[in-house]
């Protein structure tokens, strides 16, 4: 059996790498150096069956010292401890050298905090059902942060107070719909996962997260009041949600069970109606009371899709059947449509190959489709995506394409590469997706990569990868953004770069070329009048925030970069400062000079008449040189 093994590397001539048994029974998981002044004297080993060596570098016990100029020296284990954490391996760990302080992880959604080297337990919380499959610790150590990959669920807890910083939480599954509030500030996605999440736009975290399906929600639809969310689900229950105080106060049903996969309200908000994917019929409720009014029956496949005119005098029906419908559900009229125009976009969405792909994207462009679309605010833009890597933006009145976003560009997934290596294909199939790390990976990763069915050959020796797909994209109401559920995630686009949080955009500022600089009037009376301004006006520019996001976003990065100017000053003199104050002595009479010297100096520099240097600082009234350093 092969042992697993840990190489140092020493850079030095005279040392070479040294190879040695780590003496664990698993694999291990992290390797930690421990500094102790200018020299690493240990080193930390996890393994996943959950035990800690501590290795030490020095004399071996026993042996008599070595009288010679180059001792022997060895590494060796000084300490065993184990986690004991039953039926659960560990899965990941961070150790913080500053403090001493060992984060694990383990496959149940067990993490532990230990104080080192005596391996006293800090804290044992479970935060997951889960593996927790990433950890780590910020500069300070007062912050852990934990990851976990199959729940989307990331936690940050300060573990001296014993509370969290941050709980966020996304979608298990792919997302199947979403949908803008009526004032753009939120956007609502439904999952297949049953649970449906408020987004606020301007910090990217989830408000509130709804429950109550028990199967895949499928559509999602705001009133034009922007009070109440309509969600549709495979559950047999269509619902209305209460997004001031956040509860489920209304339960629509059929008399049987249904799958609902479309979702259409009308503009008053009175009626909702529902497509079926069991019976293809279109069920119609009244808001007010929650009875079923009425079943437009038709449809000889699943309705994929449903819509309100915007005078809310028809409902438009799409359907598997080929077909799309009109109804008039408020006269019972007969209604005739025309087709206006159309756009061939076959070329546009196509791109991008599977590993299983034998054609090249070109000639697979018949395999592309377009399954979203959707209108921009003032109707002269169409937005439209589907099981492609682009989302596509046409011109209505010309029908030309205006522009192509990519979704992604992660080769990890399905359909985002435009050629593909000869070589990953063996006589098997892709490489991909076979399985070649055997027993080196755990069996539960193993367990969530495979295909759970197969016509022939063995089912557990192939994984699963992901394609990516495009299932909804909705305009804002302002029409300055749209958003996008894909593989990937929630895709924000926008014009306003300002108005979504990038925590990657960091202002640079020029250094100070002057010593100092007077005030000004100016910044003192626009931060006075911004102040009065925000004081006044206050309440109604938080209720119309999606108004003045912009501007005041702007403001907000002035007054930041005023700011951070005088904030620098301040440093800079604060360390010349302390640097005096703690600096070596120096005699009366050469510091009086000293300063003297400095202050002309100064003063000069900042007149521009003359540069102060090294070499003349150090030199008297007759122009000798002058020693002012540390007296004996």
């Amino acid at each position: 059996m092969k042992l697993p093994a840990v190489l140092l590397t020493h850079y030095s001539p005279a040392i070479n790498p040294i190879p040695f048994h780590s003496s664990h029974r698993s694999n291990i998981a992290r390797i930690d150096l421990s500094p102790n002044g200018k020299l690493l004297l240990s080193i930390y080993t996890v393994s996943k069956d959950g035990a800690l060596f501590r290795w030490q570098y020095g004399d071996k016990p026993g042996e008599p010292e070595s009288t010679s100029e180059s001792p022997i020296l060895h590494w060796r284990i000084t300490k065993k401890d184990y986690f004991m954490q039953q039926n659960a391996k560990l899965t990941c760990s961070a150790f913080h050298p500053k403090t001493n302080l060992l984060v694990v992880g383990f496959s149940n959604g067990i993490f532990a905090l230990y104080e080192l080297p005596e391996f006293n337990q800090l804290h044992l919380l479970s935060v997951s059902q889960s593996n927790i499959d990433y950890v780590t610790v910020n500069n300070s150590g007062e912050w852990l942060a934990l990851g976990s990959a199959k729940l989307g669920q990331l936690l940050v807890w300060e573990w001296q107070s014993e509370s969290y910083i941050l709980k966020q939480q996304g979608h298990l599954n792919s997302m199947n719909s979403l949908v803008y509030s009526p004032d753009g500030q939120k956007i609502i996605t439904a999952a297949d996962d049953g649970k449906i999440k408020v987004w606020d736009i301007n910090s990217g975290f989830c408000v509130v997260t709804f429950t109550e399906h028990t199967a895949a929600v499928t559509a999602c639809e705001f009133t034009k009041q922007g009070n109440v969310l309509f969600t549709a689900s495979l559950d047999g229950s269509v619902r209305a949600w209460d997004l001031i105080r956040y509860r489920n106060f209304r339960t629509f049903t059929a008399p049987s069970r249904q799958q609902f996969s479309s979702l259409a309200v009308d503009p008053s908000g009175e009626v909702v109606c529902a497509g079926s994917l069991d019976s293809f019929d279109i069920h119609v409720w009244s808001v007010q009371t929650g009875q079923l009014l009425d079943r437009l029956a038709g449809h000889e496949g699943p309705v994929s899709s449903l819509s309100f005119a915007a005078d809310g005098s028809h409902l438009v029906s799409g359907s598997w059947d080929r077909t799309v419908r009109l109804w008039n559900i408020f006269a019972r009229s007969q209604t005739n449509a025309i087709q206006q125009a159309g756009i061939d976009g076959r070329r546009d969405i196509s791109g991008g190959r599977k590993i299983t792909d034998r054609r090249t994207a070109a000639n697979a462009a018949g395999t592309k489709t377009f399954t979203t679309i959707t209108y921009s605010a003032d109707g002269s833009c169409l937005l439209a995506a589907g099981n492609s890597k682009y989302i596509c933006l046409y011109d209505v009145g010309t029908g030309s394409l205006v522009k192509k976003f990519t979704v992604s560009v992660n080769t990890s997934i399905d359909g985002t590469m435009e050629f593909l290596n000869s070589k990953n294909m063996t006589e098997a199939g892709p490489r991909a997706l076979i399985d070649e790390t055997g027993e080196a990976s755990d069996l539960e990763d193993r367990i969530d990569r495979t295909l759970p069915g197969a016509k022939r050959g063995d089912a557990g020796a192939r994984n699963t990868r992901p394609e990516i797909r495009v299932t909804s994209a909705r305009f804002s109401p302002t029409g300055r953004s749209f958003c996008a559920s894909s593989t990937e995630g929630l895709l924000v686009y926008s014009l306003d770069t300002d108005l979504v949080f990038d925590p990657l955009q960091i202002l640079t500022f020029p250094s100070l070329q002057i010593a100092s600089s007077p005030l000004s009037q100016r910044q003192k009376f626009n931060l006075l009048w911004i102040r009065a301004l925000l004081s006044i006006h206050g309440r109604y520019i938080k209720d119309n925030s999606g108004s003045f996001a912009t501007e005041l976003r702007a403001v907000q990065r002035a007054v930041d970069g005023i700011r951070d100017d005088l904030k620098r000053v301040v440093d800079k003199n604060m360390y010349a400062l302390d640097y005096l104050l703690e600096g070596p002595a120096i005699s009366t009479s050469n510091s009086a000079d000293a300063v003297q010297r400095t202050t002309n100096g100064a003063r000069k520099a900042a007149d521009g008449d003359d540069i102060v240097t090294m070499d003349d600082a150090g030199k008297g009234s007759d122009g000798e040189g002058e020693w002012m350093g540390i007296e004996d």
